[in-house]
């Protein structure tokens, strides 16, 4: 928006916008993308050369390939939550995740790169196609195969891994999954092979974290196994004489626990890993009262001590329960720093201190004339 290759969502980010605007959208694909292109990276940079046990994941008493068999399960989870056209759009997808050049010391040096000459280190997906670019302090932009980037895709796809969504379809799944499908998922994580005997399996494993909801059923923790100390809690109950799951929860208390294990998330990558995720939450507030706006700061700002988050809402008065709330006024002067909005800005503004840093209109492209569209594009 100012000429940077970037934008950098640090501390708390509204994105508001009218219904069938692009959030969900926004929100499955930063969900997909990043598993989506970490998978063909290892895929074609090591397939070949990892060690037979980064390689494979016993099963069922068989040998199953990793990468393999977290897509299959991935696949699951996007087909069930009625996202089934991912690889197409993967396919037609524009997608650059840049992580600063000090973060990925080691890997520059390791391919031959000064470390203090590279601004940022970018995953780059470009029609289906996965590389890197270097972006340099000169302002040059490098572009390196897989091949040519091998000693840095350990270290970035780390970076990358840590970006943690929301979508909603992804809570609406919560409602219908079978104990099958927890079992199935169980199973995957609980016999991942250990960091320690790979380390290149680093940003596998937190994709695991990442992207398998944290379900805390009675037989099948899946959310022990990821050693995260929240999760989503699934019943089994009886119907008509079968064994089915049930969430008893309502959506407003969904949603609460959501941002709790989300919190607990960012922490455990925080401390474990030394990344600092970045978290979006789709419809984020959702049938979350606003009397619930203190449990909802003191959430968001014990877990933004080790993330960003952007939150999509159609109601972000929810954090505001009255206008003379200096909790609340406190809470937004300290984190929001970015407002990407088309309305409903007034309950938040009145309580920004330095005015809005950035407002982007949120439109659909379906929605624009062919010429509007087209000058978009050029823009880009």
């Amino acid at each position: 928006m100012d000429g940077s290759p970037y934008w950098e969502p640090n501390g708390l980010n509204f994105l508001i916008g009218m219904p069938g605007s692009g959030k969900t959208m926004l929100a499955w694909a930063l969900y997909v993308e990043p598993v989506l292109m970490i998978l063909d990276a290892y895929r074609k940079a090591y397939e070949q050369s990892l060690p037979v046990k980064c390689k494979e994941i016993i099963i069922n008493n068989k040998n199953e390939n990793i990468i393999n068999k977290f897509e299959e399960v991935f696949s699951e989870i996007l087909h069930n939550a009625g996202f089934r056209n991912y690889v197409e759009l993967h396919n037609k997808s524009m997608v650059k995740v840049c992580v600063e050049g000090s973060q990925v010391y080691d890997g520059l040096r390791n391919i031959g790169y000064d470390p203090g000459s590279v601004d940022y280190a970018c995953l780059v997906n470009v029609n289906g196609s996965i590389g890197v670019e270097l972006i340099l302090r000169s302002g040059r932009l490098e572009t390196l195969t897989l091949d040519q980037a091998k000693g840095l895709i350990p270290g970035l796809t780390m970076w990358v891994s840590a970006i943690v969504a929301w979508p909603h379809g992804l809570r609406e799944l919560l409602y219908s999954i079978t104990l099958k499908q927890i079992e199935k998922l169980h199973e995957l994580v609980s016999k991942w092979p250990r960091e320690s005997e790979c380390p290149l399996l680093r940003p596998i494993s937190i994709l695991l974290k990442t992207r398998i909801p944290p379900i805390a059923h009675e037989e099948y923790n899946i959310s022990g196994e990821l050693e995260l100390s929240e999760g989503i809690p699934i019943e089994t109950h009886l119907e008509q004489g079968r064994e089915e799951t049930l969430l008893k929860l309502s959506l407003g208390e969904l949603s609460m626990f959501i941002l709790k294990s989300s919190k607990a998330l960012v922490k455990a990558l925080y401390e474990e890993y030394s990344v600092r995720p970045l978290v979006l939450i789709d419809d984020g507030f959702d049938g979350i009262p606003s009397k619930y706006s203190g449990f909802l700061i003191e959430t968001l700002s014990e877990a933004l001590k080790y993330s960003a988050i952007i939150i999509t809402t159609y109601r972000p008065e929810a954090i505001i329960r009255n206008p003379q709330d200096e909790r609340a006024k406190d809470f937004i002067e300290k984190y929001v720093t970015t407002y990407i909005a088309t309305y409903q800005l007034e309950e938040l503004t009145r309580y920004a201190k330095h005015g809005i840093n950035h407002r982007l209109e949120l439109i659909s492209a379906g929605r624009l004339d062919d010429e509007t569209r087209n000058m978009v594009y050029d823009e880009f």
